[in-house]
Protein backbone atom coordinates (compact mmCIF):
# COMPACT_ATOMS: atom_id res chain seq x y z
CA UNK A 1 0.00 0.00 0.00
CA UNK A 2 1.56 3.36 -1.00
CA UNK A 3 2.25 5.97 1.62
CA UNK A 4 -0.13 8.87 1.94
CA UNK A 5 1.26 12.26 2.81
CA UNK A 6 -0.35 13.29 6.10
CA UNK A 7 0.44 15.69 8.91
CA UNK A 8 2.43 14.35 11.86
CA UNK A 9 1.49 15.52 15.37
CA UNK A 10 4.55 14.47 17.40
CA UNK A 11 3.83 13.26 20.93
CA UNK A 12 6.83 10.95 21.28
CA UNK A 13 10.32 10.23 19.99
CA UNK A 14 11.59 6.87 18.78
CA UNK A 15 15.27 6.04 18.64
CA UNK A 16 16.45 3.68 15.91
CA UNK A 17 19.78 2.48 14.52
CA UNK A 18 20.89 1.56 11.00
CA UNK A 19 22.33 -1.79 12.08
CA UNK A 20 25.38 -0.96 9.96
CA UNK A 21 29.06 -1.25 11.00
CA UNK A 22 29.83 0.69 14.18
CA UNK A 23 31.84 3.88 13.72
CA UNK A 24 31.41 3.94 9.92
CA UNK A 25 29.54 6.75 8.20
CA UNK A 26 26.37 5.67 6.36
CA UNK A 27 25.05 8.68 4.52
CA UNK A 28 21.37 9.51 4.67
CA UNK A 29 21.19 9.29 0.86
CA UNK A 30 21.98 5.56 1.10
CA UNK A 31 19.27 5.07 3.73
CA UNK A 32 16.82 6.97 1.55
CA UNK A 33 17.73 4.77 -1.43
CA UNK A 34 17.13 1.63 0.66
CA UNK A 35 13.81 2.92 1.99
CA UNK A 36 12.66 3.94 -1.51
CA UNK A 37 13.51 0.44 -2.76
CA UNK A 38 11.24 -0.91 -0.01
CA UNK A 39 8.36 1.21 -1.32
CA UNK A 40 8.61 4.24 0.96
CA UNK A 41 8.03 7.67 -0.59
CA UNK A 42 11.36 8.80 0.87
CA UNK A 43 13.47 8.07 3.94
CA UNK A 44 11.30 6.92 6.84
CA UNK A 45 13.28 8.72 9.58
CA UNK A 46 13.14 12.38 10.51
CA UNK A 47 16.80 12.63 11.53
CA UNK A 48 19.98 10.58 11.16
CA UNK A 49 23.05 11.05 13.38
CA UNK A 50 26.39 10.01 11.87
CA UNK A 51 29.36 8.72 13.94
CA UNK A 52 31.01 12.12 13.41
CA UNK A 53 28.04 13.71 15.20
CA UNK A 54 26.69 15.24 11.99
CA UNK A 55 22.90 15.56 12.10
CA UNK A 56 21.29 14.84 8.74
CA UNK A 57 17.69 15.85 8.12
CA UNK A 58 15.24 13.32 6.72
CA UNK A 59 11.50 13.92 6.71
CA UNK A 60 10.21 17.14 8.16
CA UNK A 61 8.93 16.83 11.73
CA UNK A 62 5.45 17.67 10.40
CA UNK A 63 5.54 14.67 8.02
CA UNK A 64 4.28 11.27 9.08
CA UNK A 65 7.21 8.87 9.35
CA UNK A 66 7.69 5.37 8.00
CA UNK A 67 9.66 3.72 10.79
CA UNK A 68 7.28 1.95 13.18
CA UNK A 69 3.67 1.13 12.26
CA UNK A 70 2.35 1.81 15.77
CA UNK A 71 4.01 5.22 16.00
CA UNK A 72 4.40 6.67 12.51
CA UNK A 73 1.59 9.20 12.90
CA UNK A 74 2.58 10.74 16.21
CA UNK A 75 6.35 10.53 16.58
CA UNK A 76 9.72 11.78 15.49
CA UNK A 77 12.20 9.09 14.43
CA UNK A 78 15.89 9.61 15.18
CA UNK A 79 18.27 7.06 13.70
CA UNK A 80 21.81 6.53 14.99
CA UNK A 81 24.26 5.15 12.41
CA UNK A 82 25.75 1.93 13.77
CA UNK A 83 24.61 -1.35 15.26
CA UNK A 84 25.23 -1.47 19.01
CA UNK A 85 28.09 0.96 19.77
CA UNK A 86 27.84 4.66 19.07
CA UNK A 87 30.32 7.50 19.39
CA UNK A 88 30.46 10.14 22.06
CA UNK A 89 29.79 12.64 19.26
CA UNK A 90 26.59 10.81 18.37
CA UNK A 91 25.39 10.85 21.96
CA UNK A 92 26.26 14.55 22.32
CA UNK A 93 24.25 15.34 19.18
CA UNK A 94 21.42 13.06 20.31
CA UNK A 95 21.19 14.97 23.62
CA UNK A 96 21.17 18.31 21.82
CA UNK A 97 18.57 17.07 19.33
CA UNK A 98 16.32 15.62 22.06
CA UNK A 99 16.54 18.92 23.97
CA UNK A 100 15.55 20.83 20.82
CA UNK A 101 12.59 18.56 20.08
CA UNK A 102 11.17 18.62 23.62
CA UNK A 103 11.28 22.43 23.49
CA UNK A 104 9.19 22.43 20.29
CA UNK A 105 6.60 19.77 21.10
CA UNK A 106 4.64 18.54 24.13
CA UNK A 107 7.10 15.68 24.66
CA UNK A 108 8.51 14.68 28.05
CA UNK A 109 11.38 12.27 28.76
CA UNK A 110 8.87 9.47 29.44
CA UNK A 111 7.72 9.96 25.81
CA UNK A 112 11.10 8.81 24.46
CA UNK A 113 11.24 5.19 23.30
CA UNK A 114 13.50 2.69 21.60
CA UNK A 115 12.15 1.02 18.48
CA UNK A 116 12.65 -2.38 20.14
CA UNK A 117 9.85 -1.61 22.62
CA UNK A 118 7.11 -1.82 19.98
CA UNK A 119 5.14 -4.94 19.01
CA UNK A 120 6.03 -4.70 15.31
CA UNK A 121 9.77 -4.65 16.12
CA UNK A 122 9.41 -7.50 18.61
CA UNK A 123 7.42 -9.56 16.08
CA UNK A 124 10.15 -9.01 13.46
CA UNK A 125 12.91 -9.87 15.96
CA UNK A 126 14.38 -6.35 15.75
CA UNK A 127 16.49 -5.17 18.68
CA UNK A 128 17.14 -1.69 17.27
CA UNK A 129 18.79 0.44 18.65
CA UNK A 130 20.35 -2.31 20.79
CA UNK A 131 20.18 -0.19 23.93
CA UNK A 132 17.93 -0.29 26.97
CA UNK A 133 15.48 2.59 27.20
CA UNK A 134 16.11 2.92 30.94
CA UNK A 135 19.80 3.53 30.22
CA UNK A 136 18.99 6.16 27.61
CA UNK A 137 16.49 7.92 29.87
CA UNK A 138 18.82 7.75 32.86
CA UNK A 139 21.60 9.30 30.79
CA UNK A 140 19.32 11.93 29.30
CA UNK A 141 17.57 12.98 32.51
CA UNK A 142 20.60 12.77 34.82
CA UNK A 143 23.11 13.99 32.21
CA UNK A 144 25.45 11.20 33.33
CA UNK A 145 27.64 9.69 30.59
CA UNK A 146 28.64 6.79 32.86
CA UNK A 147 25.19 5.27 32.27
CA UNK A 148 25.79 4.90 28.53
CA UNK A 149 29.50 4.02 28.66
CA UNK A 150 28.79 0.43 27.55
CA UNK A 151 27.23 1.75 24.32
CA UNK A 152 30.11 4.04 23.34
CA UNK A 153 32.72 3.24 20.72
CA UNK A 154 35.07 6.00 19.70
CA UNK A 155 36.28 6.32 16.13
CA UNK A 156 39.96 5.38 15.89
Amino acid sequence: MPEVSEVNYPKRILIHCTDSPNGKEYDISLIEKDHSARGFRTIGYHSVIQPSGELQKGRGFNEVGAHCPEANRDSIAICLVGADKFTGSQFAKLKYHLDSIVMLYPIQPHDIFCHNQFPSAIKQGKTCPNMLINDILGWYIQNDDRIIKKYIKEII
